[in-house]
């Protein structure tokens, strides 16, 4: 089945819905863009409705990646099932620090009762939470992690350099595991006008 685009928006084939909207959202904090992001909205005759949000970062730096490869290449989003994912920045042997993008796998189940059922991952324990702010401007020199850990930026923007000179650039909504606890560490800027701020969950 293949449904029409609205406002001459591509076709989604296989989505088993009827109508799909197109739209984009944009948040300010300060004057300033927060986050911005491309979002379809997905509507079933019976009254269903999926909203799927793309935000620009991640879609930025692919279409990067992809010019800067000279290569055809396709992006594909999913949905009902999909797999979501974060960056995972570790050290290997050498103590050479390297980036990987990690999928996160969801399972239906009994979360809150009597709620119904809804997709979450596995359990991890953790040790402490805590939220964080970086000025803007802020630069730090190179450094390893301390702890095992995971940030998730609220607001603003980092540009994160590994030892082996990739760069990912993390902005509101895009999640960050840290294990380069040796070796070379990583070196973080706020290259965003505004204050970056986070959630940071530790494992140890």
């Amino acid at each position: 089945m293949t449904v029409p685009g609205k406002g001459g928006r591509p076709a989604v084939s296989g989505s088993g819905f009827d109508e799909i909207l197109f739209g984009h959202e944009t948040a300010l904090r300060n004057g300033h863009h927060a986050a911005a992001a491309f979002y379809y909205h997905f509507v079933r005759k019976d009254g269903m409705q999926r909203r799927m949000k793309i935000s620009l970062n991640p879609l930025v730096k692919a279409l990067d990646m992809i010019s800067a490869s000279g290569n055809d290449a396709a992006i594909h989003f999913g949905w009902g099932g999909d797999i979501m994912k974060f960056q995972k920045l570790f050290c290997d042997d050498n103590g050479e620090s390297h980036w990987e993008d990690v999928d996160i796998t969801l399972e239906e189940r009994s979360f809150a009762p009597p709620a119904q059922k809804i997709e979450v991952s596995e359990r991890e324990r953790v040790k402490h939470t805590m939220f964080l702010r970086l000025r803007s401007g802020w630069n730090e020199p190179i450094h390893p992690t301390p702890v095992m850990q995971k940030l998730v930026c609220l607001a603003g923007t980092v540009r994160v350099t590994a030892s082996d000179s990739e760069f990912r650039d993390i902005g509101p909504g895009d999640v960050w595991h840290m294990e380069d606890k040796r070796g070379k560490g990583h070196h973080t800027v706020v290259t965003s006008t505004e204050d970056f701020e986070a959630l940071i969950i530790q494992y140890e």
